[in-house]
């Protein structure tokens, strides 16, 4: 009789999951980041050269649960897909720049991962890190990286303060 009650709740849970389909956003009781995370990357492998300085992710209060931020520095265009589902945020991020082979805005590296959201002021996941060749087509190297991202409560009190 036990098992076939673990087979009823087992059938029903396999029909449950088929019937949300994968693509059903995430539950959890995880805060949602707001403020600017700077990251501190550690390489499990690959063959970029350690020492990469990663850029920050910025979540607003007002953020869609998919937002896309560019951020126009001197020398390269930093663009940041963020898609938060649940406790994870999935990351997008290109920098660009203009290329010293042709005068066009060319791909200088590319970031995707997933991050869990730990509490308030920290995300954790993995990153993988894709850096081009001048033309911004040719991969120069790969790398994946443990990623820790922690809110830097001084940039979020000047920006409460504005």
């Amino acid at each position: 009789m036990q098992n076939l009650r673990f087979f009823f709740v087992a059938g029903g849970l396999v029909l449950t999951g088929t019937f949300l389909g994968c693509n059903q956003e995430l539950q959890g009781n995880c805060p949602r980041p707001i403020g600017v995370y700077k990251a501190q990357y550690s390489m499990l492998s690959g063959t970029c050269m350690p020492g990469y300085e990663p850029h920050a992710l910025k979540f607003e209060s007002d953020d869609q649960n998919s937002t896309q931020i560019t951020e126009i520095r001197l020398a390269d265009v930093i663009v940041t897909d963020l898609l938060l589902k649940g406790c994870e945020v999935k990351v997008g991020q290109t920098v660009t720049g203009e290329g010293s082979t042709t005068s066009t805005s060319s791909t200088r590296s590319a970031l995707v991962g997933t991050l869990g959201v730990v509490d308030e002021s920290s995300l954790s996941g993995t990153v993988q890190r894709t850096d081009f060749m001048e033309d911004g087509r040719t991969v120069r190297c790969t790398a994946q990286y443990d990623a820790w991202y922690t809110r830097d409560d001084l940039l979020l009190g000047a920006a409460a303060r504005d």
